[in-house]
């Protein structure tokens, strides 16, 4: 299982604007969750004893309950993506799949070239 964690907190406004799109970010395969550093037990339990949160927003990468990256310091929603795209190459190529059936079925079934009409 592959998880992304941002640590944040509300009176952060860095992590205010991350969680305004972090929780949106859709790649097939990859959990993301906020937890709230002013819920300790929810720290714990989503991040894992051992994690050293030196200031907020941090985010944490896991795979299989194993941390495998972790950044302090805000991050841009393209920052974001291509570090996914770095650690988890098989995830782009997931979203890439996705977007493919997207443009060409559309959101409502098959595009239907004949169907257009000037």
């Amino acid at each position: 299982m592959r998880e992304i964690i941002l640590v944040g907190a509300p009176w952060c406004g860095a992590c205010n604007a991350m969680g305004g799109w972090f929780l949106s970010v859709d790649w097939p395969g990859v959990t993301l969750r906020y937890a709230d550093i002013e819920d300790p037990f929810e720290v714990e339990e989503l991040v894992l004893d051992g994690v050293n949160i030196s200031s907020v927003p941090t985010i944490v990468f896991r795979e299989d309950q194993q941390i495998i990256q972790t950044i302090t310091g805000a991050m841009g929603r393209h920052d974001l993506e291509g570090t996914i795209t770095s650690l988890w190459p098989d995830a782009f190529e997931g979203k890439l799949n996705f977007m493919t059936e997207l443009i060409t079925d559309g959101p409502f079934g098959h595009f239907d070239e004949d169907a257009i009409v000037a």
